[in-house]
């Protein structure tokens, strides 16, 4: 869009085009007196317009001269100079140069904007507008291509081209000025506007930004002026899940269609706004806040109150505490673990001992038995047995016990055995 054109506008040098609109072509320009930037907005005539028609744009031109020129506010563009123009060039208004982007721009990219993120900025808007509006000055012409954000993020509001002043008849009851798809219901229907015509096109932007979509979109323009005074909007939460419902109500009283039912001047918008940032219920949008229901795609949205991310000590916290339950828990199973195997035993026993017993094997000289074997326990005394595992190779290594078997027992007669069974038992010795 930035074309460089060099050209004197008044006493001003021209350097390059800015931007061009229905009404006039903005240009970067330097005033030569003091060395500053300006923008340099000339009105602009089509051709074969009618002399009354000429006449009309140049007044209306001025006038953004007179109602901008008055204020003195650090959200609104200052006005440094009007000039009627002559035959070398255009009527112009010098004003204050802005570095930084307008939000139609923003909405090109396809940005949306988080409440928490836009709303400080809407509060800047309607300080503007609060400011404008306490003079009896009107804009009516509140759009994104109006807002300009700089580069060190304030706002400026600009272009007071239409704007209403008390004593002006041109923009009288019946007249159909500003951009349609902002336009207020009074507006469309050509009736008397007031400053709540100003907070209905703010509603409109604040929509758009947040969700990507204008509320009351069509075809064409006669689609669009039938929902902006019939339709009512859909829900953003179904386009933007970030937005609260109280981020909701605020923006839904704005577009409210019967002017009595808005917020009644800005004053009543900037204490909602800063209501929301604090966490609050925003008192003039209460009502809609507490009839407010979910949308039909209600699982993607928010709860009703504003949720802030945990901060991290809270996250190290949580996750310390279940890292010390896991390690309980498992200390826990150790200690059941170590109990249980207390009552768990296998006995072993050498082989010359397994061989006593009241029934003695008919074979007196069977060989040990090289490998060793368990023998359990009673079940009645309460133990349970426990198959015991394969023992290593190195343990097998051990050494085997010898069996105490006499090589030579003594011969017994049978003359010795009957005496010793004659003996008598418990006989004294």
């Amino acid at each position: 869009m930035e074309q460089e054109v060099k050209r004197k506008i008044g006493k001003y040098i021209t350097e390059k085009m800015l931007g061009r609109g229905a009404m006039g072509v903005v240009y970067l320009a330097k005033d030569p007196t003091i060395g500053r930037n300006v923008a340099i907005k000339c009105i602009h005539i089509p051709q074969g317009v009618d002399e009354d028609k000429v006449k009309e744009f140049r007044e209306r031109f001025l006038r953004e001269a007179r109602a901008a020129g008055v204020m003195s506010h650090p959200n609104i563009v200052t006005v440094y100079e009007a000039d009627e123009g002559s035959s070398n060039y255009p009527p112009f208004i010098a004003m204050e140069y802005i570095d930084g982007e307008t939000w139609n721009k923003k909405i090109k990219r396809g940005e949306k904007v988080n409440p928490d993120n836009l709303f400080p900025f809407l509060k800047e808007i309607a300080s503007a507008l609060d400011y404008a509006h306490k003079l009896g000055v009107v804009h009516r012409d509140i759009k994104p291509g109006n807002i300009i954000q700089t580069s060190d993020n304030r706002i400026k509001l600009m272009d007071f081209g239409i704007a209403k002043v008390p004593t002006s008849e041109l923009t009288r009851e019946g007249q159909f000025l500003g951009t349609p798809a902002y336009m207020s219901p009074e507006q469309v229907l050509g009736k008397a506007v007031d400053k709540t015509c100003d907070l209905f096109s703010l509603g409109v932007v604040t929509y758009e930004m947040i969700s990507g979509k204008k509320p009351f979109d069509g075809e064409d323009i006669a689609v669009v002026l039938n929902k902006i005074v019939n339709e009512e909007p859909q829900d953003i939460r179904e386009l933007n899940p970030e937005v609260s419902k109280e981020a909701w109500a605020i923006i839904k009283k704005l577009l409210k269609k019967k002017q009595e039912e808005r917020y009644q001047n800005a004053e009543e918008l900037i204490s909602d706004i800063e209501a929301y940032l604090a966490g609050a219920l925003p008192p003039y949008a209460q009502e809609l806040v507490e009839k407010t229901v979910p949308p039909s795609n209600a699982t993607a949205v928010k709860s009703s109150s504003k949720e802030k991310p945990l901060p991290k000590a809270m996250i190290y916290s949580v996750a310390a505490v279940v890292m010390l339950a896991l390690i309980g828990i498992a200390v826990l199973v150790g200690v059941l673990i170590r109990e249980k195997k207390r009552y768990d035993y296998t006995v072993v026993l050498p082989d010359e001992i397994k061989n006593v017993s009241p029934n003695p094997p008919q074979e007196e000289n069977k060989k040990p038995q090289e490998e060793i074997k368990t023998v359990e326990l009673d079940k009645k005394s309460g133990f349970e047995p426990e198959k015991q595992p394969q023992q290593t190779a190195k343990q097998q290594e051990k050494p085997k016990q010898k069996p105490r078997i006499q090589e030579n027992p003594p011969i017994t007669t049978n003359t010795q055995k009957e005496n010793q069974t004659s003996k008598p038992v418990n006989s004294a010795p």
